[in-house]
């Protein structure tokens, strides 16, 4: 076996050492999950506490993969276009760009009209609610009510 050959079959054997690691962890975090909300559904654990625990490990885990993501690209970029890594299939791709017309004029204007347009058709809704119309003043037509969705409830935790 040459000097080169044996190089690369060290480096094998020590990505795949690393890919081990990797799927140890990912497996014992998962299973820690499955667990906890396993033990709020037998009632064991308080699920409010549980979920607010849950959200402390959200922001934690979202920081680190944020410090993460530039050497996760990097390392992805070595792979390809396309590769499949632990199950999942990595893609490296340029997020789409932003368009901005803020500096145009006749953006704003129109804008600025879609604006006063939309706080009409709401005034129209709460007016329809109390049996009235509200009716445009510079064309004498009825203004059409918006239409609302009611929001579900939601929970909000300040970590």
């Amino acid at each position: 076996m040459n000097k080169l050959s044996k190089t690369a079959d060290q480096l094998q054997v020590l990505e795949s050492g690393r890919d081990k690691i990797v799927k140890q962890r990912y497996e014992l975090i998962t299973d820690s999950f499955r667990d906890t909300l396993e033990m709020v559904n037998e009632g064991l654990i308080d699920p409010l506490r549980a979920y607010v625990a849950l959200k402390n490990i959200e922001k934690n885990l979202s920081n680190v993969m944020e410090q993460m993501k530039a050497q996760a690209i990097d390392e992805a970029t070595k792979h390809g276009k396309t590769c499949t890594i632990l199950g999942s299939e990595i893609t490296v791709k340029n997020a789409a760009g932003r368009w901005s017309f803020k500096h145009i004029d006749k953006w704003n204007e129109l804008n600025d009209e879609l604006k006063a347009f939309e706080e009409a058709a709401k005034q129209a809704y709460h007016a329809q609610l109390k049996g009235a119309a509200i009716v445009n003043e510079a064309t004498g037509e009825i203004v059409e009510p918006a239409q609302y969705s009611e929001g579900q409830t939601t929970i909000s935790i300040k970590v």
